[in-house]
């Protein structure tokens, strides 16, 4: 009677434990929607762009190796500058290139390709990998919340960089690149200084 009341318990024990499990995990979910929905206060000022990318790809280094994915870097040869919050810029490189550098992991040419450019007074950012590309549910409706491919994504990271990139007043649009994997560019107005 005893050993059946101990596996009674432990059953119990683990039971509590996995719905303890789920509960945190709603909540980080929640959490993040709400900061995903509440909108915070900008601060825009001059920003170089390629200062913005070098500083963001600088971050996310130690993600970039220990995936063993080669970054290539080529910023404009002088400053791009634009009119802007640097870390909700800093937020939408972030985030795409955390995307770049997840699609790269299942590719055997494991390469990301930034570039900044400026050209008919846009600032250009385009960013690549040589991954599997987009799922047409996202080159169909670019950006909505809650379409992820990966198995434990929220569907966030696009919605939150498209969303930046217009209370910005620019765009980001999708591509599936001719020669295979993803491409994304990120387009802002040109301050003239």
């Amino acid at each position: 009677m005893e050993i059946t009341r101990l596996s009674h318990d432990k059953k119990l024990n683990e039971l509590f434990s996995k719905i303890e499990q789920s509960a945190k995990r709603a909540a980080g979910i929640i959490e993040r929607i709400r900061n995903y929905i509440r909108p915070l206060p900008q601060r825009m000022q001059t920003l170089n762009m390629n200062e913005v990318v070098s500083e963001t790809c600088e971050l996310l280094d130690a993600e970039i190796r220990g995936s063993q994915t080669k970054l290539k870097l080529k910023l404009a040869d002088h400053p791009v500058w634009v009119l802007g919050d640097s870390i909700q810029l800093s937020q939408i490189i972030f985030n795409l290139l955390r995307n770049a550098i997840d699609a790269s992991i299942s590719s055997a040419n494991r390469i990301i390709e930034i570039e900044s450019s400026e050209e008919e007074s846009l600032s250009i950012v385009r960013i690549r990998d040589y991954g599997p590309g987009f799922s047409e549910a996202i080159l169909n409706d670019p950006g909505k919340p809650f379409v992820s491919t990966k198995d434990n994504g929220l569907g966030l990271g696009l919605s939150i960089a498209k969303g930046i990139a217009q209370q910005h007043g620019g765009s980001l649009t999708f591509l599936c690149h001719p020669e295979g994997g993803a491409m994304v560019e990120l387009r802002l107005s040109v301050m003239s200084r």
